[in-house]
């Protein structure tokens, strides 16, 4: 799968996004063909749930990036993986 995404990075001029698959962005950001997340964060509050990059092996630092508040109170946060944290693909 990651040979594959990075394929299509190589060949093509704009951006690859992936919308709700976290077992799938946990793949990538393994593999550091991750460049940006962008989280929309809704403000409610459930208490539990599933944790947002479960099954990630080991920790990523991120820095962070822009962030826009809409009037409905939704957050939208971006963050970029370190450098020193991304995978050398080969």
């Amino acid at each position: 799968m990651g040979a594959e995404v990075a394929r299509l990075r190589s060949e093509s001029d704009g951006d690859v996004a992936i919308f709700g698959s976290s077992d799938l962005t946990v793949t990538l950001l393994e593999q550091g063909l991750v460049d940006e997340l962008r989280i929309l964060l809704h403000p409610v509050l459930l208490g539990r749930g599933r944790s947002l990059y479960a099954g990630l092996k080991d920790r990523i630092d991120l820095t962070a990036g822009a962030m826009t508040a809409f009037r409905s109170g939704n957050v939208l946060l971006r963050y970029r993986p370190s450098l020193s944290d991304r995978a050398i693909n080969d």
